[in-house]
């Protein structure tokens, strides 16, 4: 599947002349399986990284398991924005009140 994104910015120069920039962006993909709700699509950006799966390794690009692999499916503005979700959903470190609201919640859930 391909997409193509087209997108123009114009601007008008202090004597009346309008310049118009195109740029046109073309990302090839592979299929696409629709019947895959877009949760669970976004809950398999979130489980993939470059990590090796028990039988097989996602850079290979097409693993057929149906994972989903950021750098042969995205282009650098989407990888971008994945990882700055990464970062905001997963910080390598929590503040000592999340800790503190995590191990109540455990704690009262576990401990039933």
């Amino acid at each position: 599947m391909s997409i193509t994104r087209t997108t123009s910015v114009s601007t008008v120069s202090d004597d009346g002349m309008t310049r118009t920039e195109i740029h046109v962006t073309q990302v090839c993909r592979g299929p696409v399986d629709s019947a895959v709700p877009a949760v669970a699509s976004a809950a398999a950006v979130a489980q993939s990284d470059t990590k090796t799966h028990a039988a097989h390794d996602v850079a290979s690009g097409d693993c057929g398991c149906g994972c989903f692999d950021v750098d042969a499916s995205c282009d650098e503005r989407e990888k971008a924005m994945i990882a700055a979700l990464r970062a905001y959903l997963r910080p390598d470190q929590a503040p000592e009140c999340l800790m503190a609201k995590l191990n109540a919640v455990l704690d009262r859930c576990c401990g039933q």
